[in-house]
């Protein structure tokens, strides 16, 4: 989190140094029950996207409207919930559909709440159908041994 001189960042700063007394901040998932799937060359869907100047990009897609510039909306690899591949994208640099490889998450931060643990919230307005975070936390099958035991203690919970 950045800090600036808004009484808000100072109060956000603190929820967060108070957070990691409790909680661990991973800076990639953590795979109980499983080794992590490694993407090979042909696993890569490389899109049809063109590479245009961001401030033509609009223009040329109003005018081409079967087409898509950037990997804008248009992009089937957006379409398929999907990050174009940094070095196999067509647009190159001006790719716009790779949020979690250049780490582009919304401002948020957490906060305990009433009655139900922390909670996370935006530090900043954010628009309806935005991205907001990648997750990033342990990650097991709800059937493994322990998913189980996950969901037996999560079911004692009375949050």
């Amino acid at each position: 989190m950045q800090s600036s001189d808004d009484p808000k960042d100072a109060e956000r700063r603190k929820y967060w140094d108070q957070s990691l007394k409790t909680y661990t901040l991973l800076k990639s998932n953590v795979y109980l029950d499983r080794k992590r799937r490694v993407v090979t060359e042909d696993d890569i869907f490389v899109c049809e996207c063109l590479k245009a100047k961001p401030a033509e990009a609009l223009y040329l897609e109003i005018q081409n409207p079967h087409l898509s510039y950037n990997c804008g909306e248009r992009c089937i690899n957006r379409y398929m919930c999907t990050e174009c591949d940094g070095e196999s994208c067509p647009c190159g640099k001006f790719c716009q559909n790779r949020r979690f490889q250049l780490g582009q998450n919304a401002k948020i931060y957490p906060k305990p709440t009433q009655g139900k643990g922390w909670g996370l919230f935006a530090a900043e307005n954010i628009k309806r159908g935005d991205f907001i975070v990648e997750y990033i936390g342990e990650v097991f099958a709800v059937n493994s041994e322990e998913g189980q035991i996950r969901v037996e203690t999560y079911n004692v919970w009375k949050y």
